[in-house]
């Protein structure tokens, strides 16, 4: 192979290259000009959804299916969603907006984000979700004390947490709330406490 060959082929790769590359260091901007996106607030799946998203520190994202700004947090760390509001979802602290160690500040209690108080998650009423039995306003081992029953805040009956109703989370028919043997008691069906409909000599759960 001659010099004359060697430099062609030189020649020919180099112009093959030179194109790639520039579209590899513009993919951005030739991305955003042939789709420019949604505009932010706007719903999305990726963030390359959005207008004029990127790798910038002020570049859109799509966070919880919505196109957003990125934004920096207090400690001066990176986020790639903004911190929520109170009352928004979360999944950690470092979520929510004004979170840190306070007495105070915010938190991500039981996924959403609240202020806190006494340094503790605010406490949820009967009937609302919990985690543990601490979660529930008026908790303690009074025999009507409140508990956490089947991840909701309930009064205890005698001691013990009282059965799960219809559509609850149980474990054995025990767990629910007028279980019985009655054809038309209630029952655990798959994981969840059912009235049971009639059929057979005890009743069955029901299909749907």
């Amino acid at each position: 192979m001659g010099k004359a060959t060697v430099s062609a082929l030189s020649i020919c790769l180099i112009i093959i290259l030179i194109p790639l590359v520039v579209c590899w260091y513009f993919y951005d901007s030739i991305y955003s000009f042939f789709y420019p996106g949604v505009g932010l607030g706007e719903a999305c799946v990726l963030a390359t959804d959005c207008q004029g998203w990127g790798t910038a520190a002020d570049a859109a994202t799509c966070c919880d299916n919505i196109c957003v700004t990125k934004t920096v947090n207090g400690s001066g760390l990176l986020r790639e969603c903004p911190a929520g509001a109170n009352g928004d979802v979360c999944t950690a602290h470092t979520d929510c907006a004004g979170w840190g160690a306070g007495d105070t500040d915010a938190a991500c209690c039981l996924g959403t984000c609240k202020q806190k108080v006494g340094n503790w998650c605010p406490s949820v009423g009967l009937g609302e979700a919990c985690e543990l039995s601490t979660d529930c306003t008026n908790w303690g081992p009074g025999v009507t004390q409140a508990a956490c029953c089947a991840s909701k805040c309930k009064s205890k009956i005698g001691g013990v947490c009282p059965g799960s109703d219809i559509d609850e989370p149980c474990q054995i028919n025990e767990d629910c709330a007028n279980y019985g043997l009655g054809v038309t008691q209630n029952a655990c069906c798959s994981g969840i406490c059912k009235q049971k409909v009639e059929g057979g000599l005890l009743g069955r759960c029901p299909t749907s």
